[in-house]
């Protein structure tokens, strides 16, 4: 199990980890296999900030879906988890 203060948290009662809201460009790029130049690019693209180091994967991934960005639904698969708050 990662260190604490890693992307993953504690797991819920039931089910896996849990994934941490703000991550680092570098983390996300992790997950969806691209450079981090990528996610910062996207989240550029689709007018979500990076607040000091860090973006919020929900807003990130449903930016990206909302706007028909190519990497929406990878990101929709990858960062969103049973339970996140959704703007739709």
């Amino acid at each position: 199990m990662p260190a604490p203060g890693g992307i993953l948290g504690p797991g819920p009662e039931i089910g896996g980890p849990t994934l941490a809201v703000h991550l680092t460009p570098e983390d996300i790029a992790g997950l969806l296999e691209v450079e981090p130049d990528v996610v910062l690019h996207a989240a550029d693209a689709v007018g979500v900030p990076v607040y000091q180091g860090q973006i919020d994967r929900v807003l990130f991934a449903e930016a990206l879906t909302a706007a028909g960005h190519h990497l929406g639904d990878i990101a929709a698969e990858r960062l969103l988890r049973p339970g996140d708050a959704s703007s739709g």
